[in-house]
């Protein structure tokens, strides 16, 4: 939960958030679907990895890593 200015429970929460993501775009990779959807899943999946990685990095330069 967010409180204040707190830098670190701001890279907390976004970092827990892109993980409910990610979960949930696993679950979906792991279902029937046209291919050019799948393309637009998976296309979406690795933006979500990525920003995932970099929000990682911020909370272990703040100390806020998960």
């Amino acid at each position: 939960a967010l409180e204040g200015d707190d830098d670190r429970a701001v890279v907390s929460e976004c970092e827990r958030g892109e993980g409910v993501a990610l979960e949930t775009y696993r679950a979906a990779l792991g279902t029937d679907m046209p291919a050019s959807v799948r393309a637009m899943v998976e296309r979406q999946f690795a933006e979500i990895k990525e920003a995932h990685n970099l929000i990682g990095n911020l909370g272990r330069r703040s100390g806020a890593g998960a």
